[in-house]
């Protein structure tokens, strides 16, 4: 199981990376509504817009340190992995449950891409 995670780690961790900013995408459709009375919708797309820029950022880096067709078999898995969060969090979603995982995404995204960064150069410095 183990050796399962190890060998497929760069695409469960990118696409739970996708899902959460899909998550983050929905909230901030709500969020950005006229109706609502606040000032957090600003800063709520302004976080999304740099979480993407940094994804965005880490694709094109990790196409100059490992190539296009690694990339290409990066972002297919991490789709699989990102539709199969998908269909299990609409199946169990809990309520409230998309601003939890906005919030934990501040951190979560930032965390996620770092390790993905030190996994990408650790492998290559071996």
């Amino acid at each position: 199981m183990l050796f399962i995670f190890q060998k497929y780690e760069r695409a469960l961790i990118y696409g739970l990376i996708g899902w959460i900013l899909a998550i983050n995408n929905r909230d901030m459709v709500f969020w950005l509504r006229p109706e609502r009375d606040h000032y957090l919708g600003p800063l709520i797309a302004c976080k999304i817009g740099v979480e993407i820029l940094s994804v965005m950022v880490f694709l094109l880096w990790y196409i100059y340190m490992e190539g296009m067709l690694s990339t290409l078999k990066l972002i297919g898995l991490s789709f699989i992995v990102f539709v199969s969060l998908n269909m299990l969090w609409n199946f169990f979603a809990p309520r409230g449950g998309v601003l939890l995982i906005s919030i934990v995404g501040l951190i979560a995204v930032p965390v996620l891409l770092s390790a993905l960064i030190r996994i990408v150069r650790f492998r290559n410095s071996t």
